[in-house]
């Protein structure tokens, strides 16, 4: 199944905004966005 997903690379001083998820033990990050 495919599904479409927007996000945005923002960048502000030098730094990138990230979101944190921590999903069944295990920790990853995420450009922010949504799905449909």
């Amino acid at each position: 199944m495919v599904r479409n997903r927007g996000a945005a690379i923002i960048v502000q001083e030098g730094k990138i905004a990230l979101i944190k998820r921590i999903r069944e033990e295990e920790t990853y990050y995420v450009f922010p966005g949504g799905r449909d």
